[in-house]
Formats: structure tokens, C-alpha cells, sequence
């Protein structure tokens, strides 16, 4: 049988077994309450109450020892709290009972299965207890693990409060350093604004720049491509004048004419050499200035990506101020909620300070009235005494009357006995007479007749 297993029924309650007899006893005795069958079939009052304060114990951590004080407020109530404190502690005890009885499963549970137990009752209410210990003792692992991880959870919150604290420190500290290096940030900030400005102008001027020096650079190649044709013709034509001069005809005219023509053809290839020399040498510097402005853009670059860097970090860390800043608003909130509810404590301490005021004053006036009162009673009780003193002298007086009495008595007894024994030897000399005269008138009368 499962008795761990409490099912509900219809009515709203769970339902439990009802135990055997062998198998209660053997119950109560691992649950460490010794139990017999005269206790079973002959419960008394001391012992349910003795075996039910086991099970509070137990269950719930209660005694009865707890509630053997009256609370303040119940003895404000009664005149005389002295003749009710047995039954005021047996109440306060039995709520809590009954508290652990509902849930064990016993609905009915009332104050006559205290005061005046039945078998049928207490087996019936033992059962459903033993039947809540072993579904207890299943779950008890349960609970141990729920209650470590809770333990653990409430650790784990103290050391996110020592953190949320050290946070808080140390975004308050970030706050203050942040308005120290905001005058340094906002330079900071316009100095990259102005430098993001110059490198866009530098970027558009380094376009320009790239477009011309292609465009010179395929005016250097054409134009280089111009000197090697102009030197391989040059070339040609030495060549032409080392085989034309073995066909020079012996004429100075003609010899003249020829020099001439050559001289001014080789003049005007010079001067193309040295225009197209030129216009390289100048393509040359422009290059060099080009390199040299190519190398001051790519630092320029380098310093760009190293402000947008400066300034994504500064970003993050701006990102993260605000997140730190909308945890310390929470914190804040927090805070004012605590501080309005420890206002709301405070207001109800007050409260119950004039209330506890306003109540010893009600109990000092009591007080007096019960301190004078007393003064009366101790006053009637010398009187009493003094009564009681008379009337014992009166007793005493009367006992010794009574004990001479008795004396008298038990003499006049002793001498009526002693009277009533000479009377009855009297009596039976009498009838002894009576007996002889009897025999004597019954001869004469024979005789007679």
C-alpha cells in the first residue's frame, strides 16, 4: 500500500488508511512515542496530549511549553487571568494542533478528541499523522534539495547585493571621472570632428589626385612609348647613314644638301629628346610629390580608423554608462520603495508604541486597582485570621469539653456495663427461680390431678 500517495476525493480532503492496531504501535515506535494497547483502547487526556505534543514537536517545531504564558492582550481581557491559564495555554495549543490535523487530513478534528478521547478516534486520527509522516519522509528529499538551492540562491542574492553595491560604487566613481574628462571628452569629440572633416576633404583631394596621376601616368607611358620609337628611328638612321655613306655620290652640292637636311633632322630630334627628357624629369617630380601625398593619406587613414576606433569604445563605454546608469535608477527605486516601506514599519512601531503606552497605563491603573483590592483582602484576611484564631481557642475549648465528655461517657459506659452484667446475672437468677417455681406448680399440679 502507497501511503504516500494522497489523493484528493470529492470532498476537498485527502484520503488516508486506517491502520491496524500491531501495525500503529509499530508505527509509533519509529516515530519515537512509545504506544500500547491500553493506550489505544483506554486513552486518557495527559496521554493524548502527550503523544499530540510529540507530533507538533515533530512537524512543526511546537510545544505546549510555548504557550504556557497567556499573550498581554488576552490577559487585558480577563479579570482574573490566574483561573484561566491552563485553559487559555490548552486553546492557544489546540489551534495550533488543529492546524497540523486539517492538513494531516483530519477535518473534524476538535477539542473532545483532547478532553475526552475515543479508540475509534485517536486510531483514526493516528493514522492519518503516520500516514503525513511517511508521505513526509518520501518528500524529505525533496525539500532538502529545495531547501539547499534555496539557501544557495539567497547566498547567490547577497553576493549580487556586495556586487550591485561595488557596481554602484563604481559607477558613481565613473560618473564623477566621466564629468572631470567631459571638458577633455567634448575637446576631444571636436578635435575628431574637425580631423573626420580634413579627412573627408583629404579623401576628396586624394581622388583628384589618383585621377591626375593615372592620367600622367598613361601620359608617361605614351609618352615613353613616343622616346623608344624616336630612339629606335634614331638608331635606323645611323644605321641608314653607315650604309648610305658607301653610296654617297662625290658632289658637294648634293653632299651639302644631304648634310643639311640630316643636320636639321637630327637637330629636331634632339630637341624632341630634351622636350620629352623634360616632360619626364616633371612627370618624375609629380610622382614623388604624389608618393609623398599618398603616404601622408594612408596616415591620415590610419589616424581615421584610429578615431573611429577611439570612438566606438567611446561609444561602448557610453552604451554601458547608460545601462549602468538606468541598474543605479533601478537600485534608486528600489531604494525608495524600501525607504517608504521602512517609513510604514516606522509608522506602525509608533502605533504600537502608544498602543503598548496607552496599554501599561490602562494596566498601571489596573494595577493600582488590583494592589488595592489586594490591600482590602489582606485586611479581610487578618480579620479572618483573627476570627479564625477566636474560633480555634473556641474549637480547641469545645475538643477538650468534648474529650472530658467522651471520658464521662466512657465511664458512665463501663458502669453501665458493669450494671448491665450484675442486671443480667439478676436476670438469670430470676429465671432461674421462675424455672424451679415453674417445675413446682407443674408437680403440685400433677399431684392435684
Amino acid at each position: 500500500m502507497d501511503y504516500g500517495n494522497r489523493n484528493y476525493n470529492a470532498a476537498g480532503s485527502f484520503s488516508f488508511p486506517v491502520l491496524k492496531p500491531s501495525e500503529l504501535l509499530r508505527c509509533m515506535g519509529d516515530l519515537g512515542m512509545p504506544f500500547t494497547e491500553d493506550d489505544m483502547n483506554k486513552p486518557t487526556t495527559p496521554r493524548i496530549l502527550a503523544v499530540y505534543e510529540h507530533f507538533t514537536h515533530i512537524f512543526m517545531g511546537v510545544t505546549r511549553e510555548q504557550y504556557s504564558q497567556p499573550s498581554f492582550n488576552t490577559v487585558q481581557i480577563l479579570e482574573y487571568p490566574e483561573l484561566h491559564q491552563d485553559s487559555i495555554s490548552l486553546m492557544a495549543y489546540y489551534r495550533q494542533l488543529r492546524k497540523l490535523m486539517v492538513e494531516v487530513g483530519v477535518a473534524d478534528f476538535n477539542m473532545r478528541d483532547i478532553l475526552r478521547p475515543e479508540p475509534p478516534r485517536v486510531r483514526r486520527c493516528l493514522s492519518a499523522v503516520i500516514n503525513f509522516a511517511k508521505f513526509r519522509e518520501e518528500r524529505l528529499g525533496v525539500y532538502e534539495t529545495c531547501t539547499a538551492k534555496g539557501e544557495e540562491t539567497v547566498a547567490r542574492r547577497q553576493v549580487l547585493d556586495v556586487e550591485n553595491r561595488d557596481l554602484s560604487e563604481k559607477v558613481n566613481s565613473l560618473r564623477l571621472k566621466r564629468a572631470e574628462q567631459e571638458p577633455e571628452i567634448q575637446a576631444l569629440r571636436n578635435t575628431n570632428s574637425a580631423l573626420t572633416a580634413d579627412l573627408r576633404e583629404l579623401q576628396k583631394q586624394q581622388a583628384a589626385l589618383t585621377s591626375g596621376v593615372d592620367s600622367l601616368k598613361r601620359e608617361k607611358n605614351d609618352l615613353s612609348e613616343s622616346l623608344s620609337k624616336t630612339q629606335m628611328t634614331i638608331l635606323d638612321l645611323k644605321q641608314n647613314c653607315v650604309r648610305l655613306k658607301s653610296r654617297i655620290v662625290q658632289s658637294p652640292e648634293k653632299l651639302k644638301a644631304s648634310i643639311s637636311d640630316m643636320n636639321s633632322n637630327l637637330q629636331s630630334d634632339k630637341a624632341t629628346v630634351a622636350s620629352t627628357e623634360k616632360r619626364a624629369r616633371e612627370l618624375q617630380v609629380k610622382i614623388d610629390m604624389m608618393s609623398a601625398v599618398e603616404q601622408d593619406i594612408t596616415s591620415c587613414l590610419k589616424l581615421m580608423e584610429e578615431c573611429d576606433a577611439e570612438s566606438k569604445k567611446a561609444e561602448v563605454a557610453l552604451r554601458k554608462v547608460a545601462t549602468d546608469k538606468e541598474n543605479i535608477d533601478k537600485r534608486r527605486s528600489d531604494m525608495r520603495e524600501l525607504d517608504f516601506r521602512e517609513e510604514q514599519l516606522k509608522r506602525q512601531l509608533n502605533g504600537a508604541n502608544d498602543k503598548l503606552a496607552r496599554l501599561e497605563n490602562h494596566q498601571s491603573v489596573k494595577t493600582g486597582a488590583i494592589n488595592t483590592k489586594i490591600e482590602k483582602l489582606k485586611e479581610a484576611f487578618q480579620l479572618a485570621n483573627i476570627e479564625r484564631t477566636q474560633n480555634q481557642r473556641k474549637t480547641d475549648e469545645n475538643a477538650q469539653k468534648a474529650l472530658n465528655l467522651e471520658a464521662k461517657t466512657m465511664e458512665l459506659r463501663r458502669q453501665e456495663a458493669v450494671d448491665a452484667a450484675g442486671l443480667d446475672k439478676m436476670v438469670a437468677k430470676l429465671a432461674s427461680e421462675v424455672s424451679k417455681y415453674q417445675l413446682t406448680l407443674e408437680k403440685a399440679m400433677m399431684v392435684s390431678s
